[in-house]
């Protein structure tokens, strides 16, 4: 059985992880990779210290309840009290700050050398997850210090959410999100709702976006912003005034106005492209609350190929290169003066096919579930989604292969005979 110098808790406050010895409750200041307590915490499972039975490194893992062993203490305990780690109200994750801040926390509260140093290394912090140009990042990661109000700008499923999410866990900030779209009751999802109950008669509850505001060095995201009401613009105004940041509440005479907490990022998104319905030109007094609006270019088709091998190794690469190949037909049609596509394939949908692709869709179905549905019928032969089918048909051999790379190439390795599926792209009742 292993030996654990340390078992801790995972517990999550205001958006960030803090670790807590199993026994005693006292916070651990140890560094823990993000990943290992953002599972640990999903499962609802502790960590524990251990030694590596081979390298003989100290490394952290998730535990289940019973591997706990019941004449475990912590390190520390035949230390001298005065020796013993002093607890801090905030632990990092390792890997996202770089090593001449690990004394800071409250990141809003650098000097501005520090700041300048983050943005130099700011490089450094973006995930492999993430494809974004240095100096989109830069400017964010200086928003982000400078308090100064992020607009971003792309088409929908270009990764603008993923730069949002991406750059609060670069500075270890707490995260929430709002669909600005969605508010048809502007007041109750921005402000709150007045409510009676009998055992303290009428009362104000706050929403969740006066919990964000109120939260020291949140990052929000403003998501679907150029879909916005007038009634919740209008609130947000004085809210992204860096002269103002408030929200007036008119229902409690106790706080007439709920001020915005240091260090308080506001990233608001914005789809660009006439294809976008419902959206709405953001006006003069709003625009000038923003004080950077970065611009999320859409992916090339290396990028896609990159980012798609990445994220799916197991991935069959002939699918991984074909998703691109149509994706990136459909961008470089819509750029021309006569284009025959009025819309684009984005990354999120190509990651969509993927996952279909894992699941064991062949090619064909994966086009016909995923990417036909995408473009217009009108206009027969000569529709778009004709267009679409011409261009994905010409990769219907890849209905010969396993969307998996590993069945693909392990029978081979065995000698072993691959029958091959019908091609459903020759199908006589196939649309394409």
């Amino acid at each position: 059985m292993n030996k654990y110098l340390l078992i801790a808790t995972v517990e999550r406050e205001h958006g960030h992880y803090i670790l807590k010895e199993y026994n005693t409750g006292q916070l651990i200041t140890e560094k823990v990779i993000y990943a290992t307590k953002d599972r640990a915490f999903s499962r609802g499972m502790p960590i524990g210290k251990t030694t590596a039975s081979g390298s003989g490194k100290l490394y952290w893992k998730r535990l289940k309840h019973e591997q706990i062993p019941n004449n475990y203490i912590p390190s520390w305990a035949d230390t001298p009290m005065e020796d013993q780690p002093e607890p801090m109200n905030l632990v990092k994750d390792e890997g996202m700050l770089p090593t001449e801040t690990t004394e800071l926390v409250d990141t809003w509260n650098y000097t501005d050398e520090q700041i300048r140093k983050l943005i130099s290394d700011s490089p450094t912090l973006i995930p492999k997850t993430l494809i974004i140009d240095s100096l989109s990042w830069k400017l964010a990661i200086r928003g982000t210090m400078r308090n100064e109000n992020l607009l971003v700008l792309g088409h929908s499923g270009c990764g603008k959410t993923l730069t949002a999410t991406s750059l609060s866990k670069a500075l270890n900030r707490p995260f929430f999100k709002f669909n600005m779209g969605a508010m048809s009751d502007a007041r109750a999802s921005l402000i709150g709702n007045t409510h009676y109950a009998v055992e303290t008669g009428t009362f104000f509850a706050g929403s969740e976006f006066v919990k964000a505001i109120t939260t020291p060095g949140a990052v929000i995201l403003l998501d679907e912003y150029t879909r916005i009401h007038p009634d919740a613009e209008n609130l947000m105004l004085t809210v992204l005034d860096k002269d103002q940041r408030y929200l007036r509440i008119d229902e409690s005479k106790d706080t007439p106005t709920i001020t915005v907490a240091p260090g308080v990022l506001f990233f608001a998104t914005a789809n660009v492209g006439v294809e976008y319905t419902s959206t709405r030109l953001l006006d003069r007094a709003t625009k000038d609350r923003f004080g950077v609006t970065i611009e999320v270019p859409l992916l090339t088709k290396d990028q896609e190929i990159k980012l798609m091998r990445l994220l799916y190794p197991k991935l069959n690469r002939n699918y991984i290169n074909s998703i691109a190949d149509i994706s990136d037909y459909t961008r470089t049609e819509i750029s021309k003066a006569d284009a025959q596509l009025s819309t684009i394939i984005s990354t999120r949908s190509n990651h969509e096919q993927c996952e279909l692709a894992m699941d064991g869709f062949r090619f064909s179905e994966i086009m016909e579930g995923s990417v036909f549905n995408l473009f217009s019928n009108e206009g027969g032969v000569d529709s778009e989604r004709a267009h679409i089918k011409i261009k994905a048909q010409q990769h219907s051999d890849l209905d010969n292969e396993s969307p998996l790379k590993s069945e693909n190439f392990s029978k081979k390795e065995f000698g072993e005979e691959i029958s091959k599926p019908k091609n459903l792209f020759d199908k006589e009742t196939d649309a394409i």
